[in-house]
């Protein structure tokens, strides 16, 4: 996507967003291989999970969304809840997916990313 104002140490930096994958009942771990097999072949300089990642509990869906912790991105897997996961845990999704899936947790928050400088 162009940026007319975007610093020059920022032109190709690759952002890869996923959003509303719904974990649960009907999407389970062999669609999650196959999505973290996608983003990575994009070669992202961050990863960002916007939301509505599942739909059910810590315990049920622990080996469905284990194929996550496969992401990687030099600046980072950075991970926001939805109402999805507010019906499902927040608490107990935002612990897992920074302790197990090696994200890093935004609530009521922002970071700044330093890449080259700007």
């Amino acid at each position: 996507m162009p940026v007319d104002t975007l610093p020059e140490s920022l032109r190709g930096l690759r952002i890869v967003q996923i959003s509303d994958i719904h974990v649960g009942p009907t999407i389970r771990r062999g669609a999650i291989e196959t999505l973290v097999a996608e983003v990575q072949s994009l070669k992202p300089d961050i990863i960002a999970v916007t939301g509505d990642l599942v739909d059910g509990s810590v315990a049920a869906l622990t080996p469905h969304v284990a194929p996550l912790k496969e992401l990687s991105a030099p600046l980072g897997t950075w991970f926001v809840t939805g109402n999805h996961e507010y019906y499902s845990g927040a608490k107990a999704w935002c612990e897992h997916c920074a302790e197990q899936l090696g994200m890093k947790v935004l609530l009521d928050e922002h970071a700044v990313v330093q890449h080259k400088g700007a």
